[in-house]
């Protein structure tokens, strides 16, 4: 994914994640976009970063359907997904990284990652780093750092000592928060 790019939430279904089928990456991608338009945002709304961690980056979708909206009608849900869908974003364009699993609930983390210069290795997945996630669907900067900490406390209560990526969505403005752990 080219750095000067807008973030294309089609190409979450492109099917070059390795953890993302094309399937999972569109029901993503659906997900993120139903949160933006909740929040009045059109395609190539910019996401800021809250820590200046990744510059602002324009985000761009397809229409979303009537059918799509009913589809998403639980946006508790529409925001987790859409948030992780983002998040992957993010990791694939800002940092080594690539996802190579989604980690089952209860792990600690929500994906582990590899980086991408160990796909062409003899042990292409080997887990790296993993990566909490996590969507706010219309908040205030104190929402943001309230579910940072929850999240690091999340990671940290976990014995694992392989580096982490922490992620907050905010699809009000929208925004993010991308931190290393």
């Amino acid at each position: 994914m080219d750095q000067e790019q807008p973030f294309d939430l089609g190409w979450l279904g492109s099917g070059e994640i390795p953890a993302v089928s094309s399937k999972l990456g569109n029901s993503l991608a659906e997900a993120a976009a139903i949160c933006l338009e909740h929040n009045r945002h059109t395609s190539g709304v910019t996401m800021t970063s809250l820590n200046g961690r990744v510059p602002a980056v324009p985000i761009v979708w397809p229409q979303v359907t009537d059918q799509a909206h009913r589809s998403w009608r639980d946006l508790e849900r529409a925001t987790e997904d859409g948030a992780m869908g983002l998040g992957v974003l993010l990791i694939e364009r800002f940092t080594e990284y690539t996802c190579i699993e989604r980690a089952p609930k209860g792990n600690g983390n929500d994906w582990w990652l590899a980086s991408k210069e160990s796909l062409d290795s003899e042990f292409p997945f080997q887990k790296a780093a993993r990566l909490e996630n996590s969507g706010i669907l219309n908040g205030t900067d104190a929402d943001i750092q309230r579910r940072k900490r929850q999240k690091v406390e999340r990671i940290n209560a976990y014995s694992n000592r392989t580096p982490a990526e922490v992620v907050i969505i905010e699809f009000g403005r929208p925004s993010c928060l991308m931190e290393s752990i």
